[in-house]
């Protein structure tokens, strides 16, 4: 062609219908009143070089030659059109009209030209196409219909002649458009909701729908039917999900009975998927875990720290546990019940997606603990019946022996006896009679001090007490006991002094130290008490030279009724330390063993108190 009007420069079109002419498929070009081309867009240039392979024609005269025989039709404002001459098998439609042209000096012919043979194969092919769609939409099993841009049914399954049925009264028809029965309200939405169809969108919406009393849920489908570049109207596909939304309903009304049973029970929720930083919880759970904005989101580091959950745990398809929990930044904290279910995997069989729940046990932790103690404390007790009770039957039958055999030589020997023979016996008899005092003194005492709790313990009877006459008369009365058989040395410091103490509890603490000292070490050998005043504290120290007690039992050593493995070959009840520790305790003081080499033990003791005239104005002297 000679020239093709470029918009940009003096046109008889604006730019912008001059695009607009370009978007377009077919071609329109403007000729003036003497046939001269003056404006053409690419879909006319394109038409004449495929129909005539000579562009250069561009007169309407040369295009066609009876031009001069019908401008006289055109110029009254008739539209002329006529099929060019078949030629490269193509056989184009020429529209001429004369118009009226915005910034064009006179009127001109608006020439259009499409190719017929195009469109009449485009028609033959509609019927084929719509044998094809029946037969496809007869195969599914949904209703489905194609219907027409004005909104008639033209094609329809059998599963759609029951649902219109059903719905509307009626079979469906070429004549019967279902809108137009419709309310006004519904009318309006259906026919926006089409409107975008036909503009080439495709809209799915789910619409509960009462048929016959019943109700029922469909998923409608809208999609436009193309057949080329031409939308030909759209498909209407009805999905029946009433069993799919019954479920949905369902489970939405469990979720939100859950929710509600979870406010109720105070059960904290929370759901991590793997591949967010953060983990969603639930408002009980933020209040179980102390966050202060009651946040529903939790970084998962902060998680963990909170609820230190091991990481081989995620590795399970699912898991529960029960683990002390960081609650708050007080540094409180409580005992959760957790239980997880992996939701999702990824496609390494690896979890990926979990959800649990959490529950607060901390007390049910504490009384836990409290029924463990009550158990531990109850074997304890029968541990000590039992070996009181073997203690009872070991220790009291040799002085209660050596009773009855003396009693009955009494008997026997009557006036016969001679007065030192007699003598003998009355000793032996009153030595077991001391003997047995000495055991169920000791039972007692600590039957006394060790059954009640602590805060009912018994209170002390503090005394202004010479530590020095003390110490020698516990002195005198051990040697006595042990017949003389080791030697005793006491270093009392400060000699003079007048301390504040229960007489009762540290005779008992002090004798049975040097008792023990005594039955296990060897005769003849030395012991030392030994005591130091120091910043209101008086340090006790008994040294011996005896078996000592083996390391691995050393933590038992306080116990009632332990015995070491190496003195089991004498006689003892087990009793006297732990009567000892008692005592010492009850004055708010500790005992410690610490063993001697190359041989022998040592007993030493820090027991807090005053000195009698530093208490003079706290203790009256009638108290």
């Amino acid at each position: 062609m000679k020239e093709t009007l470029n918009p940009n420069e003096d046109s008889c079109l604006e730019g912008q219908n001059h695009f607009v002419c370009d978007a377009l498929d077919w071609g329109i070009a403007l000729f003036d009143l003497n046939g001269q081309l003056k404006y053409c867009n690419q879909a006319w240039q394109q038409a004449l070089v495929a129909y005539q392979e000579n562009s250069e024609k561009i007169t309407l005269a040369e295009l066609f030659p009876p031009f001069t025989d019908f401008a006289s039709l055109t110029a009254q404002g008739k539209e002329f059109k006529t099929v060019l001459p078949a030629h490269n098998n193509l056989s184009p439609t020429l529209s001429i009209s004369l118009k009226e042209i915005q910034n064009f000096d006179s009127k001109a012919f608006l020439c259009t030209l499409q190719n017929i043979q195009l469109q009449q194969d485009w028609q033959e092919t509609i019927p084929s196409h719509f044998q094809i769609l029946q037969t496809l939409i007869e195969s599914i099993q949904y209703p489905i219909a194609y219907i027409s841009e004005s909104h008639f049914p033209q094609i329809w399954n059998s599963a759609y002649s029951k649902f219109h049925f059903h719905y509307f009264g009626q079979a469906p028809s070429h004549d019967w458009s279902p809108i137009h029965h419709l309310p006004t309200e519904q009318k309006m939405y259906w026919e926006a909701l089409i409107e975008r169809v036909i503009n080439g969108q495709t809209k799915i919406v789910t619409l509960p729908i009462e048929i016959h009393g019943l109700s029922y849920f469909y998923k409608i489908t809208l999609s436009p039917y193309r057949l080329g570049k031409n939308i030909l109207g759209y498909v209407y596909m009805a999905q029946d999900i009433t069993a799919n939304q019954k479920a949905l309903l369902a489970l939405k009304k469990s979720r939100k009975e859950q929710k509600r049973a979870a406010e109720i029970g105070k059960i904290g929720l929370f759901d991590w998927n793997f591949s967010s930083e953060t983990i969603s919880i639930n408002r009980e759970l933020s209040e179980m875990l102390g966050l202060k904005t009651r946040k529903l989101k939790i970084n998962c580091q902060d998680f963990l720290n909170r609820i230190p959950l091991p990481q081989s745990l995620f590795k399970e398809d699912h898991f529960e546990l029960t683990l002390p929990a960081q609650v708050s930044s007080s540094q409180n904290t409580a005992w959760f019940w957790v239980r997880g279910e992996c939701l999702e995997k990824n496609s390494l069989g690896q979890p990926q997606h979990f959800a649990g729940s959490v529950l607060d046990v901390s007390e049910r932790q504490k009384m836990e603990t409290r029924l463990k103690q009550a158990l531990k404390e109850e074997q304890e007790y029968n541990r000590i019946k039992t070996a009181f009770i073997g203690m009872v039957s070991h220790e009291f039958r040799t002085p209660l022996t050596q009773i009855l055999s003396a009693t009955q030589i009494l008997a026997r020997g009557k006036i016969k006896l001679r007065p030192e023979s007699f003598d003998l016996h009355l000793q032996t008899i009153q030595k077991a009679v001391k003997k047995i005092n000495r055991l169920m003194d000791k039972s007692l005492f600590l039957s006394k001090h060790t059954a009640l709790p602590a805060s009912e313990n018994k209170k002390l009877s503090l005394k202004p007490l010479s530590l020095q006459a003390l110490c020698e008369d516990i002195q005198q009365e051990v040697q006595e006991v042990g017949q003389q058989t080791h030697t005793l040395i006491l270093e009392i410091e400060p000699k003079e002094s007048v301390l504040w103490l229960d007489q009762d509890l540290i005779w008992y603490a002090l004798s049975n130290l040097l008792l023990n000292a005594v039955k296990y070490s060897p005769p003849g050998s030395e012991i030392r008490l030994k005591t130091v005043w120091k910043q209101n504290t008086l340090w006790i120290y008994v040294y011996d030279q005896g078996l000592g007690v083996p390391i691995a039992e050393q933590s038992k050593l306080f116990e009632p009724f332990f015995r070491g493995s190496n003195v089991q070959a004498i006689q003892g009840t087990g009793l006297g330390l732990s009567i000892v520790k008692n005592a010492i305790e009850l004055h708010g003081g500790k005992i410690h063993y610490e063993p001697q080499l190359p041989k022998g033990s040592c007993f030493w003791i820090e027991l807090p108190c005053k000195l009698s005239k530093e208490l003079d104005d706290e203790y009256p002297s009638d108290h």
